[in-house]
């Protein structure tokens, strides 16, 4: 039985439909108020929102696009277009810092990149559906000093692509991936490099 960390909801500020600016306090909270518990249990408690790290993955001004193939074990994610890498905390992740260690583990499994930064953009706290209402994400956006390549090519296909051509798909990604895109284009269209 997998094992998630997860964080009381009572905790945690009210649903926002966009993403929550990144505060210390906050990060802090996610890391050091949680407890480890079934996901199957979690899955159906919405009293505790599972903490899943979420990261853009950008390289020479390019972001990953992923598609979810039919192999994946979400249902309810096949052939959703997604610009994030990132999955649960493990008990393995547990530490100083169990939410970057989950991401880059879950980078790492999913995607070959040699990270060159990390940076924290935000939050993903939504209740716009029933899985929303389960979790909350840590929103990064890791920079690659060399193109991405997809590991797990039986459950999702990927490319690099302009940021035009991700709006462009912007009905069929996944929740956290629309508000991904929401940030993004704000940081271009204010011609900040994003």
């Amino acid at each position: 039985m997998e094992q998630v960390y997860a964080v009381p909801a009572r905790l945690l500020p009210g649903p926002r439909p966009g993403l929550i600016e990144f505060s210390r306090p906050l990060y802090s909270l996610l890391r050091t108020a949680g407890r480890f518990g079934a996901r199957a249990d979690l899955e159906a408690d919405e009293g505790w929102r599972q903490v899943v790290p979420y990261a853009v993955v950008r390289h020479s001004g390019r972001v990953l696009l992923m598609r979810r193939t039919r192999a994946g074990a979400d249902a309810r994610l096949h052939d959703r277009y997604s610009v994030g890498v990132g999955g649960h905390i493990n008990p393995p992740d547990a530490g100083a810092d169990p939410i970057q260690a989950a991401l880059l583990r879950e980078v790492g499994e999913e995607v070959a990149v040699t990270p060159s930064s990390l940076r924290p953009l935000g939050f993903l706290h939504r209740d716009g559906n029933a899985v929303e209402r389960v979790h909350t994400g840590v929103l990064y956006l890791l920079e690659s000093s060399t193109p991405p390549a997809v590991l797990e090519t039986d459950k999702l296909e990927g490319r690099l692509a302009r940021l035009d051509e991700v709006a462009d798909l912007r009905d069929r990604l996944e929740g956290w991936s629309q508000v991904a895109l929401d940030w993004l284009e704000r940081e271009a269209g204010a011609g900040r490099e994003w």
